[in-house]
């Protein structure tokens, strides 16, 4: 009789090893899906954004100079001198928008504008940088009438 009722403590012990062993590995399983997951969904969410941003209409889309800054880098002169000159509408004074639109038309080649512009980030703005980049453009400015005469 003692016999029989180790033999079903061992019996149930063996049951709910062999229970836990298949929950272990149903976790285990399931962590590494949800991991996964978010890997995917990690490397998935730039190309999301985007797909989320261009998807947008352009009144829908709110201009930023970061997003002006990346449309320059990527060699989208247009679009990001379109966004630029919105945000140099709705903040006039702030010298950052004169710069870069400075840095797009120079950019382009377009040393008189580029000029223009950044002698409104200097007034705005009279940082070292500012000053040597305004006398830079404006040397080859000068250097442009010198050569044209």
């Amino acid at each position: 009789m003692a016999g029989d009722i180790q033999q079903e403590i061992l019996n149930e012990l063996r049951n709910q090893t062999a229970m836990f062993k298949k929950a272990n590995k149903i976790i285990i399983t399931v962590l590494c899906i949800f991991l996964a997951l978010i890997a995917i969904s990690m490397a998935l969410t730039p190309h999301i954004q985007r797909i989320l941003y261009t998807s947008k209409a352009p009144s829908q889309r709110s201009d930023s100079w970061q997003e002006a800054r990346t449309l320059l880098d990527q060699g989208e002169h247009q679009r990001a001198q379109e966004m630029l000159q919105r945000l140099i509408e709705k903040h006039p004074d702030f010298y950052y928008g004169y710069a870069v639109l400075g840095s797009l038309y120079q950019e382009l080649g377009s040393m008189k504008e580029a000029e223009s512009n950044y002698a409104k980030a200097y007034d705005l703005f009279p940082t070292e940088d500012n000053k040597k980049t305004l006398t830079a453009i404006r040397m080859v400015l000068g250097k442009n009438k010198t050569a044209n005469k």
